[in-house]
């Protein structure tokens, strides 16, 4: 019978759940006892001494505020502590027991398992930040400790205290928090979920663990360094809605299950089901007897011969040996400790018992891991399940749906022949993206815009501003020793394509890869370590047209501010500047080093990065020093594109020959051996690219622009500086890629460079505005606006600025706030919140 239905029928309401007291007895307590040290030097600390017997007591609680009140009232008492469990009815608590939960003979129990509406998660040991202090501050170390937590206790009320150590040793923070739960959640529940999470113990889930609540006695002498060691905390909810994920709930109502079917009792037949399933091969000694002590709390003396059968598969095993350890343990952590033991190894359940074993219930967990093995449908528990009333003394119906039907399942078997693709139905949907405005112009036209297009046809996820940079890159180290314009600019450029992993940033480059390769034009490559000052330059020696791909762009910059005399930045930025005149190579003390020069060297560059890697490599000197402003760097427009069918990324014949035939063209009048061969010291012969009178004027208005956007911005001004120098390039490339033979910039080739050029230095002061920091004070300011940024029109609360910016101590957040208020870069407001405080919220207005 259900709960709901004992309940109604009762004449008295029962509490919404209890909360067990044990007090220790005679001399003992409950708490550890700080004395001064000999000579009245330094404090020492005795630890607890709880004893054996206790007075046990089921106080009832209805809400959070009994939790905190209950517990605020016990903290004072030395010889008072919790724990999880009930009263197994076995022993009358009108008198001392012992605090047991596992039976032995003659022996039973005191204390069942018993599922809770309240939690406490034990946190030690947490490293104190910098700003951090509980004892000048203990809200604030509190708060720290909060914004570890997962999402879902955030913004939730909890009683919270620091272990009685707290403030007499260590570094750490130390402290337990209490919470109120939405529905009862059991030890195994909880068990589950704490181990996949940092910072929670696990063990405190047990039904006799103690859950220590007094304050440290304090000797003679000694006075506490903490101004408080517990209280509340009130949130925007005292109800904690705390979902398992799908793995840990199933696992969690299968134990359920089984105890409740079989009132706890291990089977032989089970028991060595579950052993055959925990390899030995190689065990360590501990763990071969952690498990020993597990089968004798499961078992008693009955398990011993199924542990020696186990133990036997190993090589090390020794009969009398196992036999004796076995007999000589107290069992620990019993059959609920084997039973995960054994599923982490992938012990199947329903393999061994088959369907008679547990008629109405679904042991989800475990078949859930079979039928992935066997490429079988895989059942899952739908949505509603997870309002199961979990404290049912009966076994649970079974509501366990397959994910291609809409009816319950009926039978226990799987069915072969639903293939594993069904699954695909129950995908969630997609996460909104967030995307950037496209670009005004993709047209590149001519070659370049054959090389674009094909990229993007053949890419999984498809970016076509990489593929437009991909393509101008090529094209740029393609023509470069080839074609000058009127005032000897050279087409080289140097690119940075910025997109998230996963993106599909690399395909661009695989592809230019394949096209060079199938033209048989690999001199044009530059090898992927050679990117170091002198690397380069060997590079460039041995042929004098190279173009460098680089992914992680963001870590060769970081190393390029880390290491400023490697010279790499001052070798890329002389050979951005020397495409129309010679190198100077270094000189060298010894006499076998030979100074390296090229005449008219053409490097061009096209780089890739993750945003997150790209703009913590940034600082204001990378924005002025005169690198940065000499690449083109684009933003994916979709960062994580929807993924389709890419095709073959062999190059189509046709763009090869093309491909071939641009690097065929010879400049009338021009030098073969100029062009075509490796010896640098040969100036080459240029073909000229004119500019109709058109492209001439717009060219003389993108200066004045240029100009404009340098005197208008301290910060990202410099950014600007090549505007009319990057737009000139891409222009010229432009028009040689539509007609190799007899290029002419015109004004719609100019009005690309622009549009183009503009919006990448455009997009890159935004972000250089939101990210780059000449102090770690600034770099805060910016981290917490940009974070209230990516909240969107619905802003954050202060509990979501607490979790997630928790390295920024609580002081110095209020005093950003404050001054991004002031300047008017985000609101604060106060929003009410039903049965809670009030709830404060930020949201940025743009400015």
């Amino acid at each position: 019978m259900r709960v709901v239905s004992q309940l109604a029928s009762s004449v008295a309401v029962a509490p919404a759940d209890t909360v067990t007291i044990l007090e220790c007895t005679e001399d003992h307590r409950a708490t550890k006892r700080i004395r001064l040290g000999p000579g009245a030097t330094g404090t020492v600390i005795d630890g607890y001494d709880a004893g054996t017997w206790f007075m046990a007591a089921e106080m009832p609680v209805n809400s959070f505020d009994d939790l905190a009140a209950l517990l605020e009232q016990h903290s004072a008492n030395p010889k008072a502590f919790v724990i999880r469990g009930a009263s197994s009815g076995a022993w009358s608590l009108e008198f001392p027991v012992r605090r047991t939960s596992i039976s032995k003979p003659m022996q039973p129990a005191a204390f069942r398992p018993q599922p809770r509406r309240w939690l406490a998660i034990d946190m030690d040991k947490v490293p104190i930040p910098a700003g951090t202090d509980p004892v000048t501050d203990p809200d604030d170390a509190i708060e720290y400790l909060r914004g570890l937590l997962p999402d879902e206790f955030q913004e939730a009320s909890c009683w919270w205290q620091f272990t009685s150590g707290q403030g007499f040793k260590g570094d750490t923070l130390n402290a337990r928090l209490w919470f109120w739960l939405d529905r009862p959640l059991n030890d195994v529940q909880l068990r589950t979920w704490a181990r996949e999470r940092e910072h929670i113990d696990a063990a405190l889930y047990n039904a006799a663990e103690p859950h220590y609540i007094a304050a440290p006695i304090l000797g003679p002498g000694v006075r506490d360094p903490l101004p408080r060691r517990s209280g509340v905390y009130r949130g925007e909810t005292d109800a904690v809605s705390l979902r398992l994920p799908e793995r840990e709930e199933m696992a969690a109502r299968e134990w359920t299950q089984r105890l409740a079917h079989k009132a706890g009792n291990c089977a032989s037949a089970e028991l060595a089901a579950m052993l055959a399933a925990i390899p030995n091969d190689d065990m360590h000694y501990d763990e071969w007897l952690s498990i020993a002590a597990k089968v004798k709390g499961a078992a008693g003396g009955a398990g011993e011969d199924a542990f020696v059968e186990w133990s036997a598969r190993s090589k090390k095993h020794d009969d009398r040996t196992a036999r004796l350890k076995y007999r000589s343990l107290e069992g620990r952590g019993g059959e609920y400790g084997l039973f995960f033991r054994a599923v982490e190894s992938g012990y199947d359940t329903y393999a061994w018992s088959g369907a008679k074993a547990y008629p109405d219930r679904i042991l989800a967990n475990s078949r859930m891991k079979a039928a992935a093995n066997a490429n079988r449908p895989v059942l899952v528990c739908p949505a509603q399940a997870e309002d199961e009333d979990w404290w049912m003394p009966d076994p649970l119906p079974s509501e366990a749906q397959r994910i291609d039907a809409p009816a319950p399942v009926a039978a226990l078997a799987f069915d072969p022949s639903v293939p594993l693709s069904s699954l695909l139905s129950a995908l969630p949907p997609p996460v909104p993206k967030v995307t950037r405005p496209p670009l005004a112009r993709y047209d590149l036209g001519g070659l370049g815009g054959a090389i674009a297009d094909w990229l993007n046809a053949t890419a999984i996820r498809p970016q076509p501003e990489l593929s437009l940079l991909a393509a101008l890159s090529l094209l740029s180290t393609l023509y470069g020793r080839r074609y000058r314009d009127e005032r000897g600019t050279r087409p080289n450029l140097y690119t940075a394509g910025i997109c998230d992993t996963g993106g599909g940033k690399d395909h661009a480059r695989k592809g230019l890869n394949k096209l060079v390769e199938a033209a048989k034009q690999g001199s044009l490559m530059m090898g992927g370590k050679a990117f170091s000052g002198a690397g380069i330059m060997t590079a460039l020696a041995k042929y004098p047209r190279r173009l460098g791909m680089l992914d992680e762009f963001g870590l060769k910059l970081k190393e390029i501010s880390s290491n400023p005399g490697s010279g790499i930045k001052d070798k890329l930025m002389e050979l951005y500047s020397s495409s129309g005149s010679v190198m100077r190579g270094d000189e060298y003390a010894e006499a076998t080093k030979v100074r390296i020069d090229i005449n008219e060297p053409s490097l061009s560059l096209y780089c890739t990065s993750t945003p997150e890697e790209f703009y913590s490599a940034l600082s204001s000197d990378a924005v002025h020093n005169g690198l940065l402003n000499r690449f083109i760097i684009l933003h994916a427009c979709d960062n994580l594109p929807d993924e389709r069918d890419g095709t073959d990324i062999e190059p189509p014949a046709g763009l090869v020959a093309e491909f071939v035939r641009h690097a065929m063209v010879l400049p009338s009048g021009c030098n073969l051996s100029g062009v075509h061969m490796a010896d640098t010291s040969v100036k080459p012969s240029l073909m000229v690219v004119h500019r109709t009178p058109a492209a001439m004027a717009l060219l003389r208005g993108v200066g004045g622009i240029q100009d404009a956007k340098i005197s208008g911005d301290r910060v990202t001004g410099k950014l600007w500086s090549r505007l009319a120098e990057n737009s000139t390039k891409v222009a010229m490339i432009r028009a040689i890629s539509r007609d190799p033979e007899h290029p002419t910039v015109d004004d719609d080739d100019v009005r690309f460079g622009v549009d183009l050029v503009g919006r990448a230095i455009g997009d890159l002061a935004v972000e250089v505005q939101r990210y780059v920091a000449d102090n770690a004070i600034e770099a805060d300011v910016k981290l917490m606006l940009r974070f209230i940024q990516g909240g969107g029109p619905g802003g954050r609360t202060a509990a979501e600025l607490s979790k997630n910016l928790h390295r920024i101590d609580r002081r110095r957040r209020r005093e950003i706030i404050d001054d991004l208020v002031e300047a008017g870069s985000i609101t604060e407001t106060q929003e009410r919140v039903p049965n809670a405080r009030p709830r404060m919220r930020y949201r940025a207005t743009g400015k």
